[in-house]
């Protein structure tokens, strides 16, 4: 099956992907100390792996698995049974997995599951949303309310991009590349800190008090109001003033940040030059970790197709989900979206690890007219109305605890 999912634009993105971890690498290489290499290997590969475990432990044992037939998914055991035999994954009875905690499995298997995991499935559960765990058993889970939201093509179509994930083992594929990032962004961020110190104790202490002049000249500047809603928690506001309060929290953080770097670049230019690097070195990690992802969410796309899925299907099955993430969210924000800056939408458009749904549904209408679907069954598709009834839409608490958790 690998073969049949792997292309040569697939090996090519994966060549060229692992290509750029390396240059980065190289380059790295340059700038962090020894020690700091050694530092950070351990750190993140210590937490990694510990991490990956914790999580690979709970998700293939203490999930709730749908049965083969339900009301809100009939023929979801006959949908399971082709995937799995098409893909060549291999699951005792075919199972399909809710991201609900089972508790009464957990109880069974004395599992110790920390509260943020628990009460994280448990928020994704109320949404719409699919994924795929392949790091040993393969955990295909879907939510409930996707379930109810998609008919019967859709929800194998859905279902087949999660198992072309699976089958094609992409957390196998994307997370050496990772934790090489991680490792290499983590030696260059040590070896600033190493070199901030090694600049005295004057240098340090002149930035941090002139870091905390910033950050008391911010507070008086930003007036009463918004001083009370930084002092707020979290959980008492609403969602439009929580966007308000992130924002505030995070100009103060960047005039922060600017002061202690002026301060330290006024005692050594080198300083600031090495900072400018080590930044450059994280945000051209996180770009290149999110530009791998997107390629292989296309690549989910088309294997989905290999196994059988009807591209038109998974078409309105992405719309149907975007339709209710974006009424959602307007809805708990009393139609008043944050708005981003410029800079931040090009930042945010190249560190997304999904591609945008209006470029998915235009490689899948291509895909569709390869196999001889008519233009017009295309369009239909893609872009007729499509009805939702409000009861689909996501609860507001969900949405304000998955925002209060980013």
């Amino acid at each position: 099956m690998l073969e049949k999912l792997y292309k040569p634009r697939n090996l090519a993105s994966l060549a060229g992907h692992y290509g750029a971890a390396g240059a980065i690498v190289a380059g790295t290489l340059f700038i962090a100390q020894p020690w700091a290499w050694a530092v950070a290997a351990v750190l993140v590969g210590g937490l990694s792996y510990a991490s990956i475990r914790s999580q690979k432990k709970f998700l293939e044992n203490n999930l709730v698995e749908y049965p083969k037939a339900s009301d809100i998914s009939p023929k979801l055991g006959e949908i399971a049974a082709d995937l799995y035999k098409k893909s060549g994954l291999k699951a005792e009875g075919n199972p399909i997995y809710d991201f609900q905690p089972d508790k009464d499995k957990i109880k069974k298997n004395k599992l110790s599951v920390s509260d943020r995991l628990a009460k994280m499935q448990g928020l994704v559960a109320q949404t719409h949303n699919a994924a795929a765990l392949q790091l040993g058993k393969p955990v295909i889970m879907i939510s409930k309310p996707l379930l109810k939201l998609l008919d019967d093509n859709e929800e194998k179509a859905v279902l087949a991009h999660e198992f072309a994930h699976a089958a094609s083992r992409h957390q196998h594929a994307t997370l050496p590349q990772r934790l090489i990032l991680g490792v290499a962004a983590s030696a260059a961020g040590l070896t600033l800190i190493g070199a901030m110190v090694s600049l005295g104790w004057a240098p340090v202490l002149c930035a941090i008090g002139a870091s905390v002049v910033s950050g008391i000249a911010f507070r008086k500047a930003i007036g009463a109001e918004r001083k009370e809603l930084l002092s707020k928690e979290d959980d008492d506001l609403t969602l439009p003033e929580l966007a308000r309060k992130k924002k505030l929290v995070t100009g103060r953080k960047l005039l922060g940040t600017v002061t202690t770097t002026a301060v330290l670049g006024f005692f050594s230019p080198a300083f600031l030059a090495l900072y400018g690097v080590v930044k450059g070195i994280g945000a051209t990690s996180k770009v290149l970790s999110a530009s791998f992802s997107r390629s292989i969410e296309y690549q989910a796309d088309r294997g989905a197709v290999t196994l059988g899925a009807d591209p038109l299907a998974l078409v309105t099955g992405l719309r149907k989900i975007e339709i209710v993430a974006k009424r959602s969210k307007e809805k708990a924000f009393d139609g008043n979206l944050p708005k981003a800056g410029y800079l931040k939408k090009i930042w945010n458009s190249l560190t997304v690890d999904h591609p945008s749904t209006s470029r998915r549904i235009d490689r899948l209408c291509k895909m569709a007219k390869k196999q001889g679907v008519s233009q017009d069954l295309i369009e239909k598709a893609a872009k007729s109305p499509i009805e939702i009834p409000a009861e689909n839409d996501i609860p507001y608490e969900v949405i304000k605890s998955l925002a209060c958790r980013v």
